[in-house]
């Protein structure tokens, strides 16, 4: 492991006694790093469009201290963190600041920094920003008062100090495999390291070779990845006397309510803003937990999930399509009618052309027009028999604007949604009602898998308590497919308009909580 921190011979341009003590204790080997931190780290408050200086809330202060742990504590030899952090807490940009005393001030000093894209550790060397790491240490470096400036050269994933005598330096790159692998610095660092692909490999290598400190920070990201993993195993020790076994890593818990003015009032309006699954994982660091509150809470797999034999057979057929280009898209058949709609297949794909021609068809290129041929063949109906209610996005997926047009030259009747999503949404929920007495208007084969999975995960932004048509995710096309042939076969069952709609906020109900309170 490098050496610890000792006196610099090699000071930046002092000019009198003042900066001369000033400097001194800057580089004090036990105060120096808050000093600096408290004096001289002045940041970009991007919210306002203004530079602030940091803000030195107690958490902030016990994290620059787990960071330097092995630089004041003769004891420890070795420092695993992972902290756990609600988003906004300005970790990445306080363990940048890190990273700017340490390759200023700490000779034979060494980093390697890593996270989920590349730009995100540096996206520009010399013309970085503070969308980047690497950029938000080159604005710390050069908001400090000239003769504080250490010569310092900033390529690209790579910041070294220029003073020959310091050799210190820091480099990075995108999370992978071979991230960080057999590097033997002082201090390695995974940002948001629970949403890193493939974090099981990418902790193999960061976790070899000789080093200081290795620190991972991140949002929850649910469970099934690395950071999750090390999580459960870490130990939660206020006593920072206790030593750890070999290989330990240490948690650190930062939450939204550290942060002064981060009230109850506060969480209830960003909560009502974000919906459920964004501030549960981002702002309460929860993992594990259950929901029944969504768009549509009358929703209930034991009632509208059915086996095939038990779906209507009555009503006119339809196709209804949404298609993801990007995302998967999605086709269903279904029959509709006055006594409701049954949803009987489903494909559900991503990169399934409109049309191809039958050279790519023979090259096992799929499109979406045989794909709905063959859900019609295999109940008895032929494309003048039916429907297809396209997506309002769908009618110009993939740069096709004629989409309505292809299908209507295989002899299909069409159907163009409207863009009130909104209304759609409230249609779909009204045909979800159900009771005792009264069987819901809308059926769905238990085969639909991605359907029947993207129900209950369908999220719209919230504003001000209501329901908005910005969607939560991408993989929404099922919903959004069933949507459209709701709004077509049911109209008029709205008694209310779709606006003035509210979610059921009062049916969500957590459980199964890792590391709650």
């Amino acid at each position: 492991m490098p050496t610890r921190q000792s006196t610099w011979s090699l000071m930046p341009t002092i000019t009198n006694d003042e900066q001369r003590a000033e400097l001194l204790r800057i580089l004090h080997p036990t105060k120096g790093l808050e000093y600096w931190f408290r004096n001289y780290y002045t940041t970009l408050d991007k919210p306002n469009n203004r530079m602030a200086q940091w803000p030195a809330h107690p958490y902030l202060i016990d994290y620059i201290q787990n960071l330097h742990r092995v630089h004041t504590d003769p004891t420890i030899e070795q420092n695993n963190i992972a902290v756990e952090k609600s988003r906004d807490m300005m970790i990445t940009l306080t363990t940048a600041g890190y990273i700017a005393y340490c390759v200023q001030f700490m000779p034979n000093w060494s980093g390697f920094v890593t996270s989920r894209r590349e730009n995100e550790v540096d996206d520009g060397g010399e013309q970085s920003t503070e969308d980047s790491i690497f950029g938000m240490v080159r604005r710390a470096w050069l908001n400090q008062p000239g003769w504080l400036r250490v010569p310092m050269k900033f390529s690209y994933l790579k910041i070294r100090n220029l003073e020959p005598r310091m050799n210190s330096y820091v480099t990075g790159e995108s999370a992978n495999p071979n991230a960080g692998r057999g590097k033997s610095v002082t201090f390695k660092y995974g940002d948001e390291f629970a949403f890193v692909p493939q974090s099981d490999k990418v902790h193999r290598s960061m976790s070899g070779g000789n080093y200081g400190t290795l620190c991972y920070s991140s949002t929850a990201n649910f469970t099934g990845n690395k950071f999750h993993d090390i999580r459960k195993g870490a130990t939660d020790r206020t006593d920072k006397s206790l030593p750890l076994r070999e290989g330990d890593f240490r948690l650190l818990r930062y939450h939204y309510s550290m942060i002064p003015g981060r009230d109850a009032k506060w969480a209830a309006r960003k909560r009502q803003s974000l919906g459920d699954l964004e501030w549960l994982c981002e702002y309460e660091i929860l993992y594990e937990f259950s929901t029944e509150r969504s768009v549509w809470p009358r929703y209930d797999s034991r009632i509208h999930a059915v086996p095939e034999t038990q779906l209507r057979i009555d009503g006119d057929p339809y196709i209804t399509f949404d298609d993801g280009v990007a995302t998967p898209g999605a086709m269903y058949f279904a029959l509709g009618g006055p006594n409701g709609i049954s949803i009987y297949d489903e494909v559900y794909e991503a990169g399934i052309q409109v049309r191809v021609s039958n050279d790519q068809r023979q090259e096992g290129i799929r499109d979406w027009i045989t794909i709905a041929k063959g859900m019609l063949s295999k109940r008895g109906y032929g494309p003048e028999d039916c429907t297809v209610v396209l997506g309002q996005e769908s009618s110009a997926a993939g740069g096709y604007s004629n989409t309505g047009a292809l299908f209507a030259l295989e002899g299909f009747t069409v159907h163009v949604s409207d863009k009130k999503k909104l209304e759609r949404i409230r249609t779909v929920d009204r045909l979800m009602i159900h009771s005792p007495g009264h069987k819901p208007l809308l059926l769905i084969s238990d085969q639909c898998f991605n359907l029947l999975r993207e129900i209950p995960r369908y999220e719209r932004r919230m504003k001000d308590g209501r329901v908005t048509e910005i969607p939560r995710d991408g993989r929404d096309h099922g919903c959004d497919a069933t949507g459209g042939l709701a709004q077509y076969v049911f109209p008029d069952i709205l008694e209310e308009p779709a606006e003035s709609w509210v979610s059921d906020f009062d049916s969500f109900t957590p459980a199964g909580v890792l590391g709650g309170t």
